[in-house]
């Protein structure tokens, strides 16, 4: 029998071996469809379609809005906004403007929409509220649908608008709300 002082070496560490194993496992599990991993039908990113405009000449506004995913239900016949509906009707954006209430305030409006649960409203939950120094946001949510609303005071007047949607649908739409957000401006 021969005997050595000298232990058996491996090439590399045991460590590594596990880690390439346990590396090429997993790829195996993604490339062979064990771990779920997005395809290019799935839903996890939608870009945000080619929009169409709606300029209102009563409060000099302009909304973009996804000509394929809403439709204009015409505007209202005072001429203070329009009403944007999804084929399913579950989805709605009102663009619109006012005038200034007497004694109104920008403040006064920001204070009164930031208020969940009351009013009109008594399940509305505010999740999230800005107030700037000529406009103003508010969104949350109320029975399963998304709210996002925005204000701006251009001199005596406001504009905004107003997007709902089912809160089961916020993968379409939190990216045209954004879109719709950037894109929302006075035409003064």
């Amino acid at each position: 029998m021969l005997k050595s002082n000298n232990p058996i070496k491996s090439p590399r560490p045991i460590g590594s071996v596990v880690i390439a194993l346990g590396i090429g496992i997993a790829i195996g599990w993604v490339g062979h469809g064990f771990v779920p991993c997005p395809s290019p039908t799935s839903p996890v990113s939608i870009p945000v379609p080619e929009s169409a405009a709606y300029l209102n000449a009563r409060f000099q506004f302009a909304v973009h809005y996804p000509a394929q995913l809403l439709y204009p239900q015409g505007e209202a016949d005072n001429g203070d906004g329009q009403r944007f509906l999804s084929k399913d009707a579950r989805t709605t954006l009102a663009a619109f403007g006012n005038n200034l209430a007497l004694n109104g305030s920008l403040d006064a409006e920001f204070e009164e929409a930031a208020r969940g649960g009351i009013g009109d409203h008594p399940l509305r939950v505010v999740t999230y509220k800005k107030l700037g120094n000529h406009w103003y946001v508010v969104s949350g949510v109320e029975q399963g649908m998304v709210f996002y609303t925005k204000r701006i005071q251009v001199g005596d007047q406001f504009i905004g608008f107003e997007f709902t949607y089912p809160e089961s649908q916020r993968q379409t739409w939190d990216k045209v709300t954004s879109q719709i957000n950037a894109d929302f401006k006075s035409t003064r």
